[in-house]
């Protein structure tokens, strides 16, 4: 399949992928609902299922977003751990931090695909993922302050840590995923026009 959107700004040899079109990408049309036909839905399924992972679209049940009232809305890519969230807040509790980082190295393969999955829904679709330098440390991380990478599907998110990101008192969070601990990346956004 060809590729349909190139990086256009920022190039560096030295980023995570040679092609990263979320780089530079300005400010995007903020992503509304499934019902938006400007993204392939389809080719979405097709690429998640591809890699093994699910994804779902967390909105805002509260108040309106833009002048014409439409709902906010994230993209959430998702792997959902064999880790049990209340076992895994106890060990935080206890400061077992061991424990915790052999947790997430367990899943170190699952953190690299997610990534390969970002990075083709990133060049085949109009979802527009956030890139950084990832700092110095981590499976990402790099001494090169130029280096940029797709932000976070780096470690594991607990329940607490999700419902906190978007609080299932004004986000139906808890309609699209069950208390757990996961791995995920996300998207708020649609690529500018300018690369559309």
């Amino acid at each position: 399949m060809e590729i349909k959107f190139k990086q256009t700004k920022h190039l560096y040899d030295g980023n995570e992928y040679k092609n990263m079109p979320s780089i530079g990408r300005g400010c995007g049309q903020r992503l509304t609902t499934k019902s938006n036909k400007v993204i392939d839905w389809q080719l979405v399924d097709q690429i998640v299922k591809k890699y093994g992972f699910r994804y779902c679209l967390i909105q805002s049940t509260f108040g309106s977003y833009g002048e014409r009232g439409v709902y906010e809305t994230d993209f959430v890519l998702y792997y959902k751990t064999d880790i049990n969230n209340d076992w895994y807040q106890q060990k935080r509790k206890n400061q077992e931090w061991k424990v915790l980082q052999e947790q997430g190295i367990r899943f170190k393969d699952i953190y690299f695909q997610m990534h390969d999955c970002v990075h083709e829904l990133d060049e085949m679709t109009e979802l527009a993922f956030n890139t950084c330098w990832v700092g110095n440390v981590g499976l990402f991380g790099s001494d090169d302050v130029r280096r940029t990478s797709y932000s976070s599907g780096s470690g594991l998110s607990t329940w607490e840590s999700i419902t906190n990101w978007r609080s299932p008192l004004i986000h139906n969070t808890e309609l699209k995923l069950s208390k757990g601990v996961y791995i995920m990346m996300y998207s708020g956004y649609l690529k500018s026009r300018d690369q559309v």
